[in-house]
């Protein structure tokens, strides 16, 4: 169930956002050679479920990986290290209340992450093929006791990978993300209460998910409880936009603004994975995302 990272270093430092507010300078991004992260072998059957949100696309993919492969994705970031900002991501403060490490992994593993998934996934997104690659930068987010991800909508993200020495992260040109995809390492099985992501649509009840690999379209769905979105929606929402374009405008110098999936760990600490997934047609010349 352990691996052992090999050569691990620092490939990117970014000016990172803390969840109450304030940064943190030169906030690092990871990378390691993991050898058998994800190995062809010992792939699942995954299989494929709708989520009930109107017409808007999310959609569930259970057994994507082993709770062995889970573990090893865990026991490697925690060995990198967690803490509290988080590199290129600008939220209010408040938003975000957990702890977070940023990495590139290694292309055989998101390699082979994709051919498991591939089948399943959609053709097209808004007549847009999709890439034939994953980008490697994955944002991990632990989730203490008290932890959670309050109301927002996602924003996308260009491809990322290493340089050619590995020694850098290498932005992809041309590239943009259309769905989010949440990859749960941990759940009920392993003593975690809480943690619901919730896929709202207008504001209006939502979908309720644990415990699965989760993929939805970037800019259709609010997540967040129903208590707390009662709350949010008149005051709140717009006190959120406010600070976040103040936000923006202090760190003009970091990636454009998005927001990753609510989560909340009532008892013990739950761990979900971030992937981007591209569209092929804006790639322009690498033609894989």
């Amino acid at each position: 169930m352990s691996l052992t990272a090999l050569d691990t270093r620092i490939v990117a430092r970014l000016t990172g956002t803390l969840p109450e507010g304030g940064y943190e300078e030169d906030t690092p991004i990871w990378a390691c050679d993991a050898p058998g992260l994800l190995r062809p072998e010992n792939a699942p059957a995954p299989r494929l479920a709708a989520v009930p949100l109107g017409e808007k696309l999310a959609f569930i993919i259970e057994d994507l990986i082993t709770r062995n492969e889970a573990a090893r994705f865990i026991a490697l970031t925690e060995s990198l290290g967690y803490r509290d900002a988080a590199p290129g991501i600008n939220t209010p403060p408040g938003m975000r209340r957990n702890k977070t490490v940023h990495w590139i992994a290694p292309e055989a593993a998101m390699a082979e992450l994709h051919r498991r998934m591939a089948p399943l996934l959609p053709a097209t997104l808004e007549g847009r093929a999709l890439s034939s690659r994953l980008s490697q930068r994955i944002n991990m987010y632990r989730y203490d006791i008290g932890d959670e991800f309050n109301l927002h909508v996602d924003g996308d993200w260009p491809g990322f990978g290493l340089s050619a020495d590995g020694q850098r992260m290498a932005q992809w040109g041309g590239a943009h993300s259309m769905l989010t995809m949440l990859l749960y390492l941990n759940g009920a099985e392993d003593g975690i209460q809480g943690g619901e992501t919730v896929l709202y649509d207008k504001g209006e009840d939502g979908a309720w998910l644990k415990d699965a690999h989760l993929l939805h379209l970037h800019h259709l769905a609010l997540h967040l409880d129903p208590a707390a979105l009662r709350r949010q929606l008149a005051a709140d929402q717009l006190e959120q936009r406010r600070l976040a374009a103040a936000a923006a405008a202090e760190n003009r110098h970091h990636l454009a603004a998005r927001y990753p999936e609510r989560q909340s760990a009532e008892n013990g600490k739950l761990t979900v994975a971030e992937v981007q997934l591209g569209d092929l047609d804006k790639i322009l010349g690498i033609g894989r995302h």
